[in-house]
């Protein structure tokens, strides 16, 4: 008697979010820091302050283009579907995803059998840009495609959530840089009109 054959356990689909007006606002953002450097050896007037505003714009703009694009997405295996939200990552058993939900905002959610369905924010816009209903379902398409494709193993348990360290880092970072330069510039006077 032979046994059924079990799938590849290292087949997987991947879905990441790209969104164009993330990443010309990363684009314009990120050459802020060496401009800083150049105005910095030019000598004006409160270069420190100027340095510390350029390099906390340019880190801004880096981590707006990742979180509002790539640091979303969407991976299914045999044994897992992986929804990776900017700040939070949600794995689900195979044996529960059922299929998606799509509402009338275009956000789109993931049935799991006994469980609240989880949003996957790799379909919506990260900058809010104007995406069409035709768009985000063709999107999804290819996201039931990946369920359909990915053979099952078998597998137990339930959902599990978890915080995404790394970017929740990199938020805190922009916005502490961001504090840190309105007190600078408290300190040098930049804000007092004089």
């Amino acid at each position: 008697m032979t046994t059924p054959e079990l799938p590849d356990s290292r087949v997987n689909r991947t879905f990441r979010r790209s969104d164009p007006l993330a990443y010309l606002v990363g684009g314009m953002f990120a050459p802020l820091l060496p401009a800083a450097v150049i105005v910095d050896r030019a000598g004006l007037p409160q270069p420190v302050f100027g340095l510390a505003l350029c390099a906390v714009l340019s880190a801004a703009g880096l981590v707006t283009a990742y979180l509002a694009g790539p640091a979303a997405g969407f991976t299914v295996t045999p044994d897992t579907v992986t929804i990776t939200n900017p700040l939070v990552r949600y794995e689900v058993p195979r044996h529960l995803a059922e299929g998606f939900d799509q509402l009338d905002n275009l956000a789109v959610r993931l049935r799991a059998r006994g469980h609240r369905p989880i949003e996957v924010r790799a379909l919506v816009p990260g900058l809010g840009t104007d995406r069409s209903r035709r768009a985000v379902s063709r999107d999804l398409d290819r996201l039931e495609q990946f369920l359909a494709e990915v053979p099952v193993l078998p597998s137990a348990g339930g959902p599990r959530r978890s915080r995404r360290p790394l970017t929740i880092a990199m938020l805190s970072v922009v916005v502490a840089g961001f504090a840190g330069v309105v007190a600078l510039g408290a300190s040098l006077g930049v804000f007092s009109g004089s």
